[in-house]
């Protein structure tokens, strides 16, 4: 089976919470804030993450905390979803 992995580091953008879906399971979302390029070329790039309740409770219990620096391994995957307006948007 193919697989797309990627790996970030950068900086949760707040501080981690674990969330309840309405049907009762445990999440973590957050967003990270990842530096890219160098001199006038240096921009930040914003990455929606969720994580399951294993791995969401171990960086909550971790103290990750708004602007650590973390590393993440992990699948990569695009999302279409309705924006404002009902436009499209890919995530």
């Amino acid at each position: 089976m193919d697989q797309s992995q990627m790996t970030l580091v950068g900086r949760p953008t707040t501080n981690l919470e674990l969330k309840e879906s309405t049907k009762g399971k445990k999440y973590l979302q957050f967003t990270l804030a990842v530096n890219n390029g160098y001199g006038k070329w240096k921009h930040t790039l914003f990455f929606p993450c969720w994580a399951g309740e294993n791995v969401g409770r171990r960086m909550v219990n971790g103290k990750i905390k708004k602007g650590s620096l973390i590393t993440i391994y992990a699948d990569f995957d695009v999302e279409e979803r309705a924006g404002k307006g009902g436009s499209i948007k890919e995530y």
